[in-house]
C-alpha cells in the first residue's frame, strides 16, 4: 500500500514537473508573467497535503 503511494506520488511529482519546466520555456520573454507564475508553481510543488501528518 506504501508502495503504491509513493509511486503515485512520484508520478505526480514528475508531471508537476514537467508542466512547470513547459510554461517557462513558454514564458521565457515575459519576464513579469514569469516571475508570477513561477512563484505560483513553487508554492504548488512544496505544499504539502494537510492529512500527510497525521497519517504518519
Amino acid at each position: 500500500m506504501i508502495a503504491c503511494g509513493a509511486t503515485v506520488l512520484a508520478h505526480r511529482l514528475e508531471a508537476t514537473t514537467h508542466f512547470r519546466l513547459d510554461v517557462k520555456a513558454q514564458l521565457a520573454e515575459r519576464r513579469s508573467l514569469r516571475a508570477i507564475i513561477d512563484a505560483v508553481l513553487d508554492s504548488l510543488v512544496d505544499r504539502h497535503p494537510r492529512g500527510l501528518a497525521a497519517a504518519a
